[in-house]
């Protein structure tokens, strides 16, 4: 019987769009401003949401096998306690025909229904056996599987996101040098406009 599986849609969010988050320069380095792509962000949040509820609906599938196996243990125990009266009741025919040579035809015609009763519970269980041990080699390869696939997402995303912190760093570094050119620049010209001042009042003075 073939394994099985458990597919997990997980959708993805729709995106967002960009947002900006401005704070004046005069603040602290921590707060100066940066530029944060949100939608990335967003996204992230949400497949880690989606990797959780897919985790949760797997543990819930194993509960479910862990059940199913609960009962078939259960049909064992109670098959193998039928088989051991069985026996216990072919052992007393037995004795009872060794102390009693004259039992009767229809007592060896039980004894031999009893035996072919016995044989044939001893082959199914035989076979639920066998079917209990494929049963949890399915589920622990299908676990498996799963737990491997999720810890790969989880990988790949995190790397994703490392990724995004690094952009976002570099923004940031970026915009204070920005910022730093403009207070320069606003500084020379600050300077300019003064000599451009004193230069007007002496071109006045001197009637140019």
């Amino acid at each position: 019987m073939p394994g099985h599986r458990v597919f997990i849609d997980v959708p993805s969010p729709p995106r967002s769009p960009r947002r900006s988050h401005y704070r004046r320069h005069s603040l602290t380095l921590d707060e100066r401003p940066a530029f944060v792509y949100r939608d990335d962000l967003d996204m992230m949040q949400e497949r880690e949401h989606g990797l959780r509820t897919a985790n949760d609906t797997l543990q819930r599938h194993n509960q479910v096998l862990k059940s199913q196996l609960q009962g078939k243990e259960k049909t064992i125990r109670d098959q193998q306690a039928w088989i051991d009266q069985l026996e216990l009741e072919n052992h007393e025919l037995r004795r009872s025909l060794e102390s009693n040579s004259d039992v009767d035809s229809r007592r060896e015609t039980k004894i031999r229904d009893l035996r072919r009763k016995n044989t044939k519970l001893e082959a199914e269980n035989d076979s639920l056996k066998t079917r209990v041990r494929e049963v949890l080699r399915i589920a622990k390869e299908a676990t498996d599987d799963r737990v491997r696939q999720l810890k790969d997402e989880v990988t790949e995303w995190r790397r994703r996101y490392e990724d995004q912190d690094r952009r976002i760093k570099r923004l940031r570094e970026n915009m204070d040098d920005h910022i730093a050119a403009n207070e320069r620049l606003t500084s020379e010209n600050e300077s300019l406009r003064r000599k451009l001042e004193v230069e007007e009042r002496l071109r006045r003075r001197h009637g140019y």
